[in-house]
């Protein structure tokens, strides 16, 4: 399926129903950076458990990622993008709307969460002022100050282009200040051994959120929660029990 965003660029997606109900709740299912819907295969499973829930779930690619409308990636232009879903998953009739947002996924999950989102999954959230380190080597701090974007390349060989804006937005998040605003219950799923986005940003994270939230350590996971896919699923799927 097919919507738009404020822009009337176009975001493709897929809705996932229960088969043999007529659900109220449905959660967006937020991808990371210079990622797609899939999530390296992990949103699908995601979207299969909570079917059996009989949550209804909508995998969609950001404009820039996937077979969505191509443009340069911005932390507002995405955050857009997430917001627009929200609407287009009102008008199919969902009463009840729930996000889980992977990393920077994560960061839009909380800039996106207005008094419509029930409940909130973050599976190693960005949550706090860092830039990636690939976007602070030289070459790209040149294609910044020359051109105004750089193009970067995921491991599956896929070129993003990513705007200047977005470098100076992941420096000015202001933790307290974004997390304060949510309203919601919000379950923080974070490996221990986590090197991309470190761990001490989700115990601080948690601080500022608000009661009834919850912050799950996965012990010896790292930032893709390699070989604990089943669990942090399974909580995930539990927590949107709330919706």
């Amino acid at each position: 399926m097919v919507f738009k965003n404020s822009t009337g660029l176009k975001l493709s997606g897929q809705l996932i129903t229960p088969e043999s109900q007529n659900p109220q709740g449905a959660v967006i299912l937020s991808h990371g950076f210079m990622m797609d819907r899939y999530e390296r295969g992990q949103f699908p499973k995601m979207a299969e458990a909570l079917k059996n829930n009989g949550l209804a779930s909508l995998m969609f690619d950001y404009t820039g990622s996937g077979q969505s409308d191509d443009t340069a990636i911005t932390v507002t232009k995405q955050t857009d993008d997430l917001l627009s879903a929200v609407r287009f998953i009102k008008t199919l009739g969902y009463k009840r709307v729930g996000l889980l947002g992977v990393s920077l996924g994560g960061l839009y999950s909380i800039l996106a969460c207005t008094e419509e989102i029930s409940a909130i999954v973050l599976w190693a959230p960005v949550t706090a002022a860092k830039v990636p380190g690939k976007l602070k080597e030289p070459c790209v701090l040149n294609d910044f100050q020359v051109q105004g974007y750089t193009l970067l390349k995921n491991k599956a060989g896929r070129v993003f282009k990513v705007d200047k804006q977005y470098y100076h937005e992941r420096l000015s998040v202001n933790q307290e200040a974004v997390l304060s605003r949510v309203q919601c219950p919000v379950l923080i799923l974070h490996g221990n051994q986590d090197t991309v986005v470190p761990l001490s940003h989700s115990e601080k994270a948690i601080k500022y959120l608000p009661q009834g939230s919850r912050l799950w350590i996965i012990h010896e996971a790292d930032h893709s929660f390699a070989n604990h896919l089943k669990l942090i699923i399974t909580l995930s799927a539990d927590w949107f029990s709330l919706i």
